[in-house]
């Protein structure tokens, strides 16, 4: 379930029922996005500033009849007219937990498109047995055309990768790569393969698709294998091996509640805690992410969005270490166990998901 393309059609609605957008076809200019200021609501929409010409009405005041239609919607707690011309929506809990069903019923496809616009996507490909030959500059064009190619798919368009002609030079260009250790330039330029060897091939395709692809990118060997906080793939590889340790631990002591395909039925109304709804939130984030990741030919923008989810759901564990009431195994309520179990899971699926999306492998532990 995709919230925000749910609510773009509400908006779509009620702005045709105040006659704003009568006789145009596919009306562009009608997003939805998620609210950026606290006490703000959850969603908000700029579409009566974009159609207060065609309706007749000041901005201000076609957002709020906007409001007031969408007001009466299921799921809508709230909605409000704001500034000059912003429509804030403030939903209720259900609408999040359907996120997590929607998550636990369609799994790794989830946050993929079946089909999109346009025409087959031709993107550069270098055989897998080339990629450790080449230097570091045409080894970041070179993972990040894979990326790219992965990323179109998943927002539904069809690919076909036309090996890069006379090499990877022909490829997009992308921001050099320097190569430290500990801060020091290396001497000499080693070959991909030989970056990969020392740091491993995880670490060294996160660091390319973690910038902007035309960004200088400083490779650093050591800053690549350090286990600790600094180090984003550690934080988004250690948030998907905690995934998979809270179901092993669940086995342990509560085994009946921990099979996968049984969490579907959980009642996921029980995650009521702001802590959880953040969570819920950031997955629903997952298939918009995705489209406009793949519209703008961003990949980094999927690397970011692991590297916030790690972060919400590291910030989710530490508090049930804390605070016994939000552990996610209750021996009191096997209900709540089995909610919160499910929103584990959809945290682990999206994060395989972008890091196969990205092609980099999903631990289940850290040694």
């Amino acid at each position: 379930m995709d919230v925000f393309a749910l609510f773009e059609a509400h908006v779509r609605a009620a702005l045709a029922a105040e006659g704003a957008i009568t006789g145009v076809a596919d009306p562009a200019g009608i997003t939805v996005e998620t609210a950026r200021e606290p006490g703000r609501g959850d969603l908000t929409t700029t579409a009566a500033m974009a159609f207060a010409a065609a309706s007749g009405l000041p901005p201000r005041d076609l957002a709020e009849r906007l409001a007031a239609r969408l007001a009466r919607l299921p799921g809508v707690t709230r909605a409000e007219a704001a500034g000059p011309g912003f429509v804030n929506l403030s939903l209720a809990p259900a609408v999040w937990a359907d996120v997590l069903a929607a998550i636990l019923a369609t799994g790794n496809a989830y946050g993929r498109s079946a089909a999109a616009p346009g025409g087959a996507a031709r993107v550069g490909r270098v055989e897998p047995e080339a990629i450790g030959l080449l230097d570091p500059d045409h080894g970041r064009q070179a993972v990040l055309a894979d990326a790219l190619a992965g990323l179109l798919e998943a927002a539904g368009r069809v690919v076909r990768r036309v090996p890069m002609v006379d090499g990877p030079r022909k490829a997009r260009t992308c921001g050099p790569v320097r190569v430290l250790s500990r801060g020091r330039p290396l001497g000499g330029v080693p070959s991909f393969g030989a970056l990969a060897e020392e740091a491993g091939w995880d670490a060294v395709r996160f660091a390319m698709l973690s910038v902007p692809d035309e960004a200088p990118l400083a490779l650093d060997l050591a800053a690549l294998v350090d286990l600790s906080w600094d180090n984003p793939l550690f934080r988004v590889h250690y948030a998907h091996a905690r995934c998979r340790s809270a179901f092993r631990a669940a086995r342990e002591t509560a085994a009946g509640l921990a099979d996968r395909d049984a969490l579907r039925s959980a009642d996921f109304a029980l995650l009521v805690d702001e802590r959880e709804t953040m969570l819920l939130k950031r997955l629903a984030r997952y298939p918009r992410l995705i489209g406009e990741a793949a519209a703008v030919h961003r990949p980094h923008r999927v690397a970011f969005y692991l590297g916030e989810l790690a972060d919400d759901f590291h910030a989710y564990w530490n508090w049930g270490r804390n605070t016994p009431d939000l552990r996610f195994i209750r021996d009191e309520s096997g209900s709540l166990t089995r909610a919160r179990l499910a929103l584990v899971l959809g945290v682990e699926t999206v994060l395989a998901s972008g890091l196969a999306l990205l092609g980099v492998s999903a631990p289940d532990e850290l040694r």
